[in-house]
């Protein structure tokens, strides 16, 4: 689903749809967060991996097949 399409989705009561779209953006915003903490300088490349790491665990074990499909196009 779209990101425009959520809010319609939510009015009409079809949540479950929503947070399904939500959950990977959310995650890609917090990949994207690391990788600029990353190039500033804040983190350093070993710290930026194990969160990675930290995060890949986390969806592996979800075993859900939205984060299986975000797992096989996830690429370090």
């Amino acid at each position: 689903m779209a990101g425009a399409a959520v809010w319609e989705h939510y009015r009409k009561g079809r949540s479950g749809a929503s947070a399904t779209t939500a959950k990977p953006t959310a995650r890609n915003t917090y990949l994207l967060y690391l990788r600029f903490q990353l190039q500033r300088g804040a983190l350093t490349k070993e710290h930026y991996l194990q969160e990675c790491s930290l995060l890949k665990a986390y969806l592996e074990k979800q075993n859900m097949p939205h984060w299986r499909e975000f797992l096989s196009l996830w690429k370090t």
